[in-house]
């Protein structure tokens, strides 16, 4: 099992064979589950927040997420965001472990996200744009951390999330409004480029109720259109739904 999950965690570093070049993506702070066992499964919903612009503006994204143990050592996570006119999902499937004192968790996964934005031209006002982006994402996700801490109120962990970015950006006149399924006028450009995001995860509350903060950068990707630093906040909740040992 240990060699299928490292053949599968080199797959985004394969793809850069084609090329390394700027992206167009909105980032997320990753879910770090630290699935214990079978049946332990991790409900999450956060608010992320950013700055955009050129720093002077902050957008904020709300997010879904779960993550369950599907054996004793293999997981599954998905996410979904929507933001206005903007949507994005990914799924993973990992191999976790109890190691020393807390948990590690290998996740490889596919993300695809597709959006609309709209705005007048700058050089002449009477000319309309849409920018219509269709994004393809290949990671592999390192989480390491601690469930129980302070008779189970605290958990604190770490991840690493790297992996190739694919996208399709379309720059269409379109006039007055973009119009789905019509034809216009316009540029389309492709790209491919290289992530790596650092992430710490710091989770206070109960036993099965925590509130969550989570922070992420981008160390790599150079490019002034998307956000490098990532603030989350939000809830999460924890069950066991098949082992002996089931939350009450």
């Amino acid at each position: 099992m240990k060699k299928i999950i490292f053949s599968v965690a080199l797959i985004p570093f394969l793809c850069l064979l084609t090329g390394c070049v700027g992206s167009y993506y909105y980032p997320q702070c990753v879910n770090i589950p630290l699935i214990e066992e079978r049946g332990d499964v991790r409900l999450e919903g956060s608010l992320l927040a950013f700055p955009t612009n050129g720093k002077t503006n902050v957008v904020c994204m709300g997010h879904i997420s779960a993550a369950g143990g599907l054996t004793d050592n293999i997981a599954a996570q998905f996410f979904f965001r929507n933001h206005i006119r903007w949507t994005d999902n990914q799924v993973s499937l990992g191999w976790y472990k109890t190691v020393g004192s807390g948990v590690l968790e290998i996740y490889c996964g596919y993300g695809n996200a597709n959006g609309v934005r709209s705005y007048w031209s700058d050089a002449d006002p009477d000319i309309y744009y849409s920018k219509i982006g269709y994004v393809s994402q290949y990671f592999t996700q390192i989480n390491y951390g601690w469930n129980h801490l302070a008779n189970s109120h605290i958990s604190i962990a770490g991840a690493v999330k790297t992996g190739v970015l694919d996208s399709q950006i379309m720059s269409l006149h379109t006039g007055d409004e973009y119009v789905a399924g019509t034809e216009y006028p316009g540029t389309t450009s492709y790209n491919r480029s290289f992530f790596l995001e650092p992430y710490l995860s710091f989770c206070f509350g109960w036993e099965h109720l925590k509130f969550n903060i989570k922070a992420g950068y981008d160390l790599i990707r150079k490019n002034i259109n998307t956000p490098r630093l990532m603030l989350d906040v939000g809830i999460n909740y924890n069950f066991n739904v098949l082992s002996s040992k089931k939350s009450k």
